[in-house]
């Protein structure tokens, strides 16, 4: 498991991200809209993975990617742009990011990208996850329920 800080300009992105990567077993720990609020929060929550957009106001990826690899060397970065261009997919790269996942992808794409990268998640840990969701449904639908009882009963 992953321990993920994701750092995109759009809230609805950061979302659906977030969503593919704890359904997958990752824990999101920050998220960030450019790349100076992406080094600080690295410096903060010292995340085991960054996902990284390019194209940010303020401070954009290629930003994002040299302040953070300024301050960790051995900072994971995983580029995820819509940005098409060789020379920036190059530039990224040779900065430090690890991998470059062109938007819009499938959610398969970011978890390949990922296991590839080293952070895979084995069966055992997958079925455990899996289970803590499922009492956790199951807690917070008992909790819904007594909730209603109680009212009910005023």
């Amino acid at each position: 498991m992953a321990r993920v800080l994701i750092v995109d300009d759009t809230v609805i992105f950061r979302q659906k991200l977030k969503h593919i990567l704890e359904n997958e077993g990752h824990e999101v720990i920050g998220q960030a809209a450019n790349g100076l609020q992406a080094a600080v929060k690295y410096k903060e929550l010292k995340p085991d993975l960054v996902t990284m957009d390019i194209v940010m106001a303020e401070s954009d990826g290629i930003d994002g990617i040299q302040r953070i690899k300024s301050n960790d060397p051995n900072a994971e970065i995983l580029v995820v742009s819509s940005v098409r261009e060789k020379e920036i997919v190059m530039h990224a790269l040779s900065e430090g990011a690890h991998a470059y996942v062109l938007k819009p992808f499938e959610p398969v794409k970011i978890i390949t990208t990922l296991e590839n990268m080293g952070f895979k998640i084995d069966q055992v840990e997958r079925d455990r996850i899996n289970e803590l969701k499922r009492l956790k449904k199951i807690n917070d639908n008992t909790s819904m329920q007594l909730s209603n009882f109680k009212n009910s009963t005023k």
